[in-house]
């Protein structure tokens, strides 16, 4: 045996109708170590991701699909991050829990089509990143977008977001070997994301 791969994935999907108003909530978690006996099997980090999004909308027509949505999004990591590619990694982390913390805020539109698709857009999306000072005050540029120093950075700008959810193969229960059958599914997630605030760096000739 000389490596192990373990993984571990969550995606739950919670929504609440009542008449025009509709509440979606959708959690995706992700977690990933590596065990290789050429480190001892100490464990390293594949994957690590949690991703919060919750929307409220009200419906303008009967008529259309169309509703007016506030959206927060949240995004961070469960435990500390390394670069491995030091020689003692292990002594200094490059990242961890809530350190970053992406959040975002915006109001907007948003078409649904059943619950396949969802797109939201919102001309003025705000957008805050947070991240301890252990990690901004180690560069003179500071780290993830904050600034040498500072624990937080804001943005404010346009921000879209698109969720597509597909089953491909549709699940069939067997009465007579009472046996299911394989059910296979794509999911795909696309975000943008334009900050107003951001300044050209650029050198005049």
């Amino acid at each position: 045996l000389t490596s192990i791969t373990a993984n571990g994935v969550f995606n739950g999907h919670a929504t609440r109708y009542n008449n025009r108003h509709i509440w979606t909530n959708n959690l995706d978690a992700n977690y990933g170590l590596f065990y290789a006996y050429s480190n001892n099997f100490v464990p390293r980090k594949t994957d690590d991701r949690i991703d919060l999004t919750s929307k409220y909308g009200y419906k303008l027509s009967k008529k259309n699909d169309l509703y007016f949505t506030a959206l927060f999004n949240a995004k961070s990591q469960f435990t500390k991050a390394y670069n491995y590619d030091l020689p003692r990694w292990d002594t200094s982390s490059t990242s961890r829990f809530l350190s970053p913390l992406y959040a975002t805020l915006a109001p907007g539109l948003e078409y649904r089509r059943g619950s396949e698709l969802s797109v939201f857009f919102s001309p003025v999306a705000a957008r805050f990143t947070h991240v301890s000072t252990y990690y901004t005050n180690r560069l003179p540029e500071g780290a993830f977008g904050v600034e040498n120093g500072q624990t937080t950075r804001f943005e404010i700008g346009a921000y879209m977001t698109a969720r597509y959810t597909k089953e491909l193969i549709k699940p069939k229960n067997d009465t007579e070997t009472k046996k299911q059958n394989v059910s296979i599914s794509y999911r795909g997630r696309l975000d943008l994301y334009s900050n107003y605030l951001a300044k050209d760096n650029y050198n005049e000739a």
